[in-house]
C-alpha cells in the first residue's frame, strides 16, 4: 500500500487509502503515519469489515465524492498502476470528456503463477509470509486483459456484489443510467497485479467455493489449472 501511495501522490488530486478497521486488520499507529507522511493529499478512512468488498469500494467511492472528485481511478492493494498512467492523468480526463468516453480498461501485467511452479518449502499451515511474497515471479507477463479501473466519478456511483454471496466479486455504474461509452487505453498504459503463490491459491479457491465467479474476470482464473 505504502509503495502505491508513494508513487500516486505526486500526480493525482487525491490518494484515498480504505483501510479494514477491524481489530486484526487495522493499520498500526506506525503504518498509519507513514501513508499520511507521503503528502499532504492522501487520505486514510477506516471502515469496519462486513463481509463485503463492495461496501469497502463504496466507501472509497464515496470518499471520493466528499473531496469532489470527478474522476476516480481504483485498484487493490496488489495492483499497481504504471507512472506513465498517473502522470498522464489529468491530460487523459480531458481527451475522454471530449470523446464522451466515462470508464476505461488498462492492461493487465501479471507477476503471479502456479503454472510449473516450484513452491518454497516453508510455505506450510504456518504461513511464512516473508517466503511467500520472495515467491513471487520476477517475471513480468504482458497478459490480453483489461480491467475497467478509471471512470467517470458520478454522484450515484455505486459498487454491486456479483455472483453466488454478492461479497466478493464486484461491478459498478451509476444508478440513474449506463455507461455511455467504454474504452481500452492504450497499452502504455497499463497496471500490475502481483501475488504470491499463496494469494494465488487462496484467491482460486475462494472464487471456485465462495463467490460463484463474477464480472469483473472473477469467472475464470487463466492461472489456476
Amino acid at each position: 500500500v505504502l509503495e502505491n501511495v508513494t508513487l500516486a501522490a505526486p500526480y493525482l488530486d487525491h490518494v484515498i487509502v480504505v483501510e479494514d478497521s477491524s481489530e486484526y486488520h487495522k493499520f498500526s499507529d506506525e503504518q498509519r503515519s507513514k501513508l499520511l507522511s507521503v503528502g499532504s493529499n492522501v487520505v486514510v478512512r477506516g471502515f469496519p469489515w462486513e463481509e463485503s468488498h463492495p461496501k469497502m469500494y463504496q466507501h472509497g467511492v464515496d470518499t471520493a465524492l466528499e473531496l469532489g472528485a470527478e474522476w476516480i481511478a481504483f485498484g487493490d492493494a496488489d495492483e499497481h498502476f504504471n507512472e506513465k498512467f498517473l502522470q498522464d492523468a489529468h491530460k487523459l480526463v480531458d481527451l475522454l470528456e471530449e470523446q464522451g468516453i466515462d470508464m476505461c480498461g488498462l492492461k493487465c501485467h501479471a507477476q503471479f503463477s502456479i503454472k510449473d511452479k516450484v513452491w518454497p518449502s516453508s510455505l506450510s499451515v504456518e504461513t511464512n509470509l516473508d517466503a511467500d511474497l520472495e515467491a513471487i515471479p520476477k517475471e513480468v507477463v504482458i497478459t490480453n486483459d483489461h480491467k475497467y479501473m478509471f471512470m467517470k466519478c458520478y454522484p450515484d456511483l455505486q459498487w454491486f456484489g456479483v455472483g453466488r454471496t454478492q461479497t466478493v466479486h464486484t461491478t459498478w455504474r451509476p444508478r440513474s443510467h449506463d455507461w455511455k461509452k467504454a474504452a481500452f487505453l492504450p497499452d502504455e498504459y497499463w497496471y500490475l497485479h502481483r501475488k504470491s503463490p499463496l494469494q494465488v491459491l487462496s484467491s482460486a479457491a475462494r472464487n471456485m467455493f465462495v463467490s460463484g465467479g463474477g464480472a469483473n474476470l472473477g469467472d475464470i482464473n487463466t492461472m489456476w489449472s
